[in-house]
């Protein structure tokens, strides 16, 4: 907050042939005016701290100074005010005064003054209107101004120890509440309108849904009820095949990649509690349409429960490293080879299967700290393994048949990625890809799945 003071402003004189005042021009500017427009000039790193004790300063000297002297000292402080031009605030002391007091001080001023005295004028901004002469030099001036002086020793340290405090406490409270969470609402039980868009996980936006409740309020979000509203609004009902039990409630899409996680459940309905930044979100409905057996991935206990994202992370870094001496083709990761497409690109396609990315990686063969390896080994005697760091197929086991090593790969990929294995009680590969080496419809909708409900956010 800056302050200017205008010193050209002027104070004004009631004339003793007119009724309209005309301003005092060419005054000097007193002690106490110099000493506001220094302070108004505050270092742009401390003008909260200046602006806040200034501020307090002057309201605690107007409300506290008459409390700190008798009747007749304060009496004598806008005596000696009045007649040195000391301020006009000092005006407001006078309007505080009893009528006989004031009566008191327009005679005292009107006889040591030689100018006119205190005077009513109705059409000023003020209380009243002075019409001072300009002899400095009287010895009532001398005389109020040591006066003035005294008081002001007297009362600085205890207006000093206030204003600092405060002005450090207000200080204290901005800094902290700026730092403080925006997405808690400052007042619960908000009223509050939340959008949804709503998505098919593996086909696309279906539609928008809307709600009203308020913040800080547990609300459910029913996957039957999205659903009838969408049937009866702009719903896409060529998407709107869903599964009737597992929704996922993420913040807005930004930037073409999936928001941040907020809700998931398996049971029908998801609940949240609204914050005044929920006004935008998105709902995500698992696609029915391949009948995906997603009790596969819910049952699954491998590593945990349920299928996770592998390092709860998002973005990944991979790079090739062979082991056992075994070696083969790199176009079965990550080109093309007798017509089909490799593990990773087939893969990176199910990560974003309409233009929404859940998750990257990047194969950097110069890596030193790579999310994970993959290549060729003995496996264990197996086609494939995983191993949450590392994954391989077997080339000898699978006599060299790049076709098939690229479906052993897909689903190598898929469990470590997932952290599930031998989804349904089988090899994995029998339930997510093809004898023709392709990562089928229920293999993305499953991978899908669990990038869509995990907690990882990027």
């Amino acid at each position: 907050m800056n302050v200017t003071i205008n010193q050209n402003v002027p104070f004004f004189q009631a004339s003793s042939n007119s009724s309209n005042p005309k301003p005092i021009l060419n005054q000097p500017v007193s002690n106490l005016e110099e000493s506001v427009i220094k302070a108004s000039r505050p270092n742009i790193m401390k003008k909260i701290q200046k602006a806040t004790a200034g501020l307090v300063a002057s309201i605690m000297s107007f409300f506290l100074a008459p409390q700190m002297m008798s009747g007749a000292e304060y009496q004598k402080k806008i005596f000696e005010g009045l007649k040195s031009r000391n301020n006009i605030c000092m005006l407001s002391d006078y309007e505080r005064l009893s009528t006989q007091d004031r009566t008191n001080l327009e005679t005292a001023v009107e006889t040591t003054n030689r100018g006119a005295p205190i005077r009513s004028n109705t059409s000023s901004p003020y209380p009243a209107e002075v019409n001072f002469n300009n002899d400095y030099n009287t010895p009532q001036f001398q005389e109020g101004k040591e006066i003035k002086q005294e008081q002001k020793k007297k009362k600085f340290p205890i207006l000093a120890i206030a204003a600092g405090a405060i002005g450090l406490t207000l200080l204290v409270y901005l800094l902290t509440k700026k730092k403080n969470n925006d997405t808690t609402p400052p007042n619960p039980n908000t009223p509050i309108d939340i959008n949804f868009t709503v998505y098919n996980h593996t086909q696309g936006k279906i539609g928008t849904y809307k709600i009203n409740t308020t913040t800080g309020t547990k609300t459910d979000i029913n996957i039957a009820t999205v659903l009838e509203y969408l049937r009866t609004h702009d719903g896409d009902n060529t998407k709107a095949n869903v599964d009737d039990k597992r929704i996922a409630i993420r913040y807005a899409t930004q930037n073409n990649k999936i928001g941040n996680f907020i809700a998931y459940s398996n049971t029908g309905a998801a609940s949240i509690t609204p914050t005044t930044n929920m006004t935008n979100i998105e709902a995500w409905l698992m696609n029915a349409s391949n009948k995906a057996p997603y009790n596969c991935v819910d049952n699954d206990t491998f590593n945990g429960p349920g299928g996770q994202m592998y390092l709860g992370k998002r973005n990944y870094t991979v790079k090739r490293e062979d082991k056992d001496g075994y070696t083969g083709p790199e176009e079965v990761w990550s080109g093309k080879i007798d017509g089909q497409e490799g593990v990773f690109i087939q893969m990176r396609k199910a990560m974003n299967p309409f233009g929404i990315t859940y998750s990257i990686f990047t194969i950097d063969p110069n890596s030193t700290n790579p999310d994970y390896t993959y290549g060729y080994g003995k496996c264990n005697g197996f086609a494939g393994v995983h191993l949450g760091n590392h994954i391989e197929v077997n080339p000898v086991a699978l006599n060299q048949n790049p076709i098939a090593m690229i479906q052993i790969g897909v689903a190598e990929k898929h469990e470590n990625d997932t952290i599930v294995d031998d989804l349904c009680g089988r090899d994995s590969s029998w339930t997510i890809t093809n004898t023709d080496g392709n990562f089928n419809s229920i293999g993305k909708d499953l991978y899908a799945y669990v990038l869509v409900k995990d907690t990882a956010n990027w």
